[in-house]
């Protein structure tokens, strides 16, 4: 007996394998009906559903066989997912590989085997739809282009699961965002319309300090409502793919004291610091408006959580190879739970700021897949009382970099 060798790709494949969260499910009528359905058109004892696990092949789906999973070195099947085509063993007596495998001489007798491998739309063998017979056989033309059909049916079922599943988590997400949305918009609002109350009916009553003072506060009320409709505004674009990314070279100064600039009253407001530690000369190659999305969103949440007198600063190291941007404060920090969450990426997790700002967490998550298109990283590294850094890895055209 030959064990079967493994695909070039392996990692790859399994990864693929275990995103489909078919192993070890129970039966389903849908796959079952595929199995009998191969059998029937092959005109063959046994069928079988087979997924090529790390160390086993496991059976979605079985006729014939009273088998749950088998160890892979023994899997005849193994070796069909190596085949660009549906693999057959007319007689396994006769095969080096199979005549004296552990189906073939035990009780099960298997003699013939044809497999039609299961590839997904990666090009990913995931395991096959197979058919086996107790007598050495041969199978037609239409045969083994039905033996095809089925397998094709079977990675489309393995699909539906997957996308049916995302769907479900979307809906989830999207209820769970609409919830914050009508919580952190109305709260705002109240005081932006009872500030506003205060100043139609009493104006002559009010001095220019107090005047100052509640336009402040309508401001500072006002900013975080802004800044969640313009997240979802950017988000939903990521999300529906409807923003286009348009990379190009630009001096990151620049784009950092254009975000210090929009954001400079809010730092006021609470007495925050914002430097540019940005080199004037530095050129960088990205997307100018979605990397501007990206530090206002973590300049916004430095502020957020930092106390008066704070300080958020931007600068960055460059490389042949990449930029990496870090935004840094000497804020509260991130505790070592909340950590936990934001790293585990669960979307719109956020917390309070130091004045009791309100968040929804759509700026991370938005952040995150901006990042992603630029085929980077985000990495956030914090110690609680002393602060936080977030720091933007880009990758960057060889040998450009200013």
């Amino acid at each position: 007996m030959i064990p079967p060798p493994l695909p070039e790709n392996e990692e790859q494949r399994l990864q693929a394998l275990v995103a489909y969260q078919i192993l070890d499910t129970p039966l389903e009528a849908d796959f079952d009906q595929l199995v009998q359905l191969a059998a029937n058109i092959c005109d063959a004892p046994i069928a079988l559903i087979s997924l090529i696990d790390r160390d086993r092949q496991w059976f979605k789906a079985s006729c014939g066989l009273d088998l749950v999973e088998a160890d892979r070195s023994t899997s005849m099947c193994g070796h069909a997912i190596l085949q660009p085509e549906v693999f057959v063993i007319e007689n396994c007596l006769e095969d080096l590989r199979f005549f004296d495998n552990p189906f073939v001489i035990g009780k099960d007798r298997v003699r013939f085997y044809a497999g039609a491998p299961l590839v997904n739309q990666a090009g990913l063998a995931l395991g096959t739809i197979c058919v086996l017979d107790r007598q050495p056989r041969t199978l037609t033309a239409a045969q083994l282009q039905g033996l095809k059909a089925l397998a094709n049916q079977v990675v489309s079922l393995l699909e539906l699961r997957l996308n049916s599943r995302r769907l479900q988590q979307v809906i989830i997400e999207k209820d769970k965002l609409l919830g914050i949305i009508s919580h952190d918009l109305r709260a705002p609002f109240h005081g932006i319309l009872a500030l506003a109350e205060v100043l139609a009916q009493n104006p002559e009553l009010l001095s220019r300090s107090e005047m100052e003072g509640i336009a402040q506060d309508i401001f500072a009320a006002a900013e975080p409502a802004y800044r969640l409709v313009e997240n979802l505004r950017q988000w939903s674009l990521v999300e529906t793919q409807a923003i286009k990314f348009c990379p190009d070279w630009f001096k990151l100064s620049d784009l950092v004291a254009e975000v210090f600039t929009l954001l400079s009253t809010f730092a006021k407001l609470k007495k925050v610091k914002l430097v540019n530690d940005c080199t004037a000369e530095l050129e960088i190659y990205a997307d100018r408006d979605q990397l501007g999305c990206v530090l206002q969103n973590l300049v916004t949440n430095s502020i957020k959580f930092c106390l008066s007198q704070g300080k958020v600063s931007i600068r960055a190291i460059a490389s042949s190879a990449q930029v990496e941007i870090l935004v840094q404060d000497n804020g509260v920090g991130i505790s070592d739970l909340q950590m936990e969450v934001i790293q585990a990426n669960q979307q719109f997790y956020s917390s309070k700021g130091t004045l009791g700002e309100p968040g929804t967490g759509i700026g991370m998550n938005l952040c995150r897949q901006l990042i992603a298109q630029h085929q980077g990283e985000l990495l956030i590294s914090s110690e609680v009382g002393r602060g936080t850094e977030v720091r933007l890895v880009l990758p960057q055209p060889i040998n450009h970099i200013i």
